[in-house]
């Protein structure tokens, strides 16, 4: 993702319940605020224009004084869009695949590729990324002169140990201040078990600030002197510029102010945006911030817990799984061409994949719209070019939009959801809030858990039924039964209130369509247990008790459609499964709603 310069993109989330600013001082600029030219959300038609459609594409950057986008790939890539023409008129063309370092990233559950950066003078390429064999947290930088990436000026600039696949933050950001900042998550495991995201001695849970343009020799970094802990303040390690976070998925700096935006995915009940405010000149947003987990969960007492002192609460939360919601994908204050939208923050939900934009004046959210109209499927991630156009990340389907014209008509954005909040709540020793039907899951990789969907015929494509078990046999009834628009399982608690958080099981049915016939390779990724029929024979038959791993199989299809059935069970801890393919004309990729067609 990107932000220093005049650019401005990420996108993220979608929210319930607005909540006040506080615990965070600033030079009276919310960065957000609405200007008089502007429209309001709730009458704006966005329109999305598709620039191409890449494999599982995780993030889009710009590049200084560069009219070309850089698409980052899941799977260890990055590949150079050259863009000729101007407004709309633009055309887009698949350059050269600058980098390609597939042998070097592990993939397995949230692992991966996870966010790429330029330097600010845009003379490196900063790349993020979980590192084989054990999915080490790993930032490492490459020279680029414009036209070629040099492999052999391979930098190390950051490696940390991972002992989870999930939480793992990723995100890449040079500051105003012209230093690196790079998020991560707790560490893992649910409800951060090891105490990390509070723990000023331990990197996880944190946004970490460093100096990798001022060091030498074989250093990846250096310190920055004002860093919050620098120098033994505080007794916190130095690096550390931020931390009470779970998994700071994407944050942005505002182009135009310097405020500090973090989208937090949340635990098991809420989605966090987290706003702070810039210091005079610019910078120094967030410095030192405390955002609450493992206490708090959004504004809520997380199992007991309470706000700690001086602690920020969110500027806006939602409640998990409303309206097919899963993660908060952190997003951007707008500052492209358009007048409507100055001043909004852009975000969305990578399970619910539809672009939302909320504003703030005063500490206060006073317009929240989502924009029915423009969907994205599994919206992972945002950028800009040098214009400040917005672009807007699909990893599902792997197409990439570029947001056009937002003219003030019927209005995409549905109802709005001003702030009728003045006060923050009241930080509370223990959480009221009713569990949630489902816990939160990391957005950029494919392991968001499928929303809610529609009913849909048989005879019409929209993905598969899913019947879930409350145990893990899949006998008897099944406590709950959806469609689902894809096979794109990730959850650490429940999937539905009432179930248990471990011992279930699910069943996906319906049909593959295929197009074109030939040779395909289908992927079951999962733990535990999983077992795939395709036209009535057993195909993969991993039914025991792993770690997340990939089990694939080659088979030749006829066009036309095909019974197809997978079954999962969850004994303990995260539960992950994925159904992907890989044929004719097709890059691996998780199988896409039109191509499945649910049972009756």
């Amino acid at each position: 993702m990107t932000t220093p310069r005049p650019v401005a993109a990420t996108l993220a989330l979608v929210a319930l319940a607005p909540v006040a600013l506080s615990g965070c001082g600033g030079d009276g600029d919310d960065g957000a605020e609405a200007t008089a030219a502007a429209a309001p959300l709730a009458e704006l038609d966005l329109a999305l224009t598709s620039i191409g459609t890449f494999e599982q594409p995780i993030s889009i950057v710009s590049r200084p004084d560069d009219t070309a986008l850089f698409v980052a790939g899941f799977r260890g890539t990055v590949t150079r869009v050259d863009v000729a023409g101007e407004g709309a008129d633009r055309t887009y063309t698949k350059g050269d695949v600058l980098l390609d370092i597939d042998d070097q990233v592990i993939t397995e559950g949230e692992r991966g590729l996870l966010d790429i950066e330029f330097s600010p003078d845009g003379d490196r390429l900063y790349v993020s990324y979980s590192a084989e064999p054990d999915g080490a947290h790993t930032v490492v930088s490459y020279a680029y002169n414009g036209a070629t990436l040099d492999p052999g000026s391979r930098k190390e600039v950051f490696s940390l140990p991972d002992t989870e696949p999930n939480h793992n933050g990723g995100d890449l950001e040079f500051g105003p201040d012209g230093y690196l900042y790079y998020a991560l998550g707790d560490g893992g495991g649910g409800g951060d078990p090891q105490g990390n995201a509070q723990n000023t001695d331990s990197l996880l849970g944190k946004i970490l600030r460093l100096d990798p343009e001022g060091a030498t020799g074989d250093e990846g970094y250096v310190v920055p002197a004002d860093n919050p802990f620098a120098g033994g303040a505080g007794g916190g390690r130095p690096e550390v510029w931020a931390y009470g976070l779970r998994n700071p998925w994407r944050f942005s700096f505002d182009s135009r102010t310097g405020d500090l935006w973090i989208g937090d995915v949340g635990q098991g009940a809420w989605e966090e945006v987290d706003l702070l405010p810039a210091g005079e000149g610019g910078t120094g947003a967030g410095k030192g911030a405390n955002l609450g987990w493992n206490e708090m969960e959004g504004s809520h007492g997380y199992e007991g817990g309470s706000n700690p002192e001086g602690a920020v609460l969110p500027v806006y939360e939602y409640a998990l799984h409303e309206d097919g919601t899963c993660a908060v994908t952190g997003g951007i204050v707008y500052r492209g061409p358009y007048e409507d939208l100055q001043g909004a923050y852009v975000y969305g939900d990578s399970c619910q994949s539809k672009v939302r934009a909320l504003r703030v004046e005063g500490g206060e959210v006073t317009e929240h719209v989502v924009f029915d109209d423009a969907g994205v499927e599994q919206l992972v991630s945002f950028g800009t070019d040098n214009g400040g156009d917005l672009y807007v990340v699909g990893m599902a389907a792997g197409e990439i939009f570029r947001i056009d014209d937002p003219t003030p008509g019927d209005g995409g954005g549905g109802d709005p959801t001003p702030s009728s909040s003045t006060d923050p709540p009241a930080p509370s020793s223990s959480s009221t809030e009713p569990p949630s039907p489902s816990s939160s899951t990391a957005p950029p990789t494919p392991s968001s858990s499928a929303p809610p969907a529609a009913p849909a015929a048989a005879d019409e494509p929209g993905g598969l039924l899913a019947e879930y078990f409350p145990g893990v046999e899949l006998a008897g009834t099944p406590g709950q039964t959806r469609i689902e628009p894809r096979v794109l399982l990730d959850y650490e608690h429940e999937p539905f209130e009432g179930f248990p958080a471990d011992g279930w099981s699910v069943r996906w049915s319906g049909d593959l369509r295929v197009d074109t016939a030939g040779e395909y390779t289908l992927i079951v990724t999962s733990d535990e247990g999983a077992r795939l029929w395709v036209d009535g024979q057993v195909v993969i038959d991993a039914w025991s008790a792993h770690s997340v791993r990939d089990d694939a199989v080659e088979i030749t299809l006829a066009a036309g459609r095909h019974p197809i059935r997978l079954e999962y069970y969850d004994q303990a801890g995260v539960a992950f499964a994925k159904l992907s393919w890989a044929g004719p004309g097709i890059s691996r990729e998780v199988i896409p709603g039109p191509n499945l067609h649910p049972a009756t």
